[in-house]
């Protein structure tokens, strides 16, 4: 099913939330959907089953079985199930089972510009951040449809972007969400464009003379609600392994 190479890095434990934001299942619950150990749990398969007309049935893998059906997949015992994968409840799936789920659900949404030439896995990268999450919807409000650092109000290309992520035991909650124009998007992934403790935006000397130089030393724009404000120690958290890594501040 799945042959792009990109999805060779992906852990088993963020499939699920990838899977839910394609198909638009609100993540309030998320901290029920994975456990400690990476088991995905019951959870998740009924709220995103309900999403996908597949009501949970036991066990997570005669579940899963009808959601790779009703999405038009198939089934493969030796590629889906394993003995020797730790699973409660029964179900012992690998994470192949998540990841062409995944695969087939960021398939059924129709292209962005079917006249645009686009390669498939751009397509699906689009879909998952784009797409129609709660946790995006809960930043337009928050940020009241402009990005926290360009201030750009161009709506189709704000993007919900997390401050701590899934794999490093992030929640799609607004306090640890940015929202944030596609390309800021990007270098805020790469530790290109940084934001400090203090909410300063910081941007690496290797974007000298380009656009974005603009932005360093400004504030970032936060939302007026308490609740929505973004989470300062993971903020600072984020910006310290950009510092660990780089072994330098971003800015110079």
């Amino acid at each position: 099913m799945s042959t792009d190479e990109s999805g060779a890095s992906w852990a088993k434990k963020d499939l699920p939330f990838m899977i839910a934001e394609v198909v638009g299942v609100s993540s309030d619950l998320s901290t029920d959907w994975v456990s400690n150990g990476g088991t995905i749990e019951v959870a998740w398969h009924v709220a995103v089953g309900l999403a996908c007309g597949v009501p949970y049935i036991p066990t997570k893998e005669q579940h899963m079985r009808a959601l790779l059906w009703k999405m038009g997949g198939h089934w493969d015992s030796s590629r889906y199930t394993s003995a020797d994968t730790d699973s409660r409840g029964g179900g012992n799936l690998k994470r192949e089972a998540y990841l062409d789920l995944f695969d087939l659900v960021s398939a059924t949404i129709p292209p962005i510009d079917e006249n645009e030439a686009i390669d498939a896995w751009q397509v699906r990268a689009i879909r998952v951040r784009r797409g129609q999450s709660k946790f995006r919807e809960g930043l337009m409000i928050a940020y009241e449809g402009r990005c926290a650092i360009s201030g750009s109000a161009a709506r189709p290309v704000l993007e919900a972007a997390h401050i701590r992520p899934f794999s490093a035991g992030g929640t799609p909650s607004i306090s640890n969400g940015l929202l944030l124009r596609s390309d800021v998007h990007t270098l805020f992934d790469l530790g290109l464009v940084n934001i400090t403790g203090d909410l300063v935006v910081e941007v690496s000397s290797k974007l000298a003379g380009t656009e974005y130089e603009s932005l360093n030393g400004t504030e970032i724009t936060i939302p007026s609600v308490a609740a929505w404000k973004p989470d300062r120690l993971a903020i600072a958290e984020r910006y310290g392994q950009v510092l660990a890594r780089d072994g330098s501040t971003p800015g110079r």
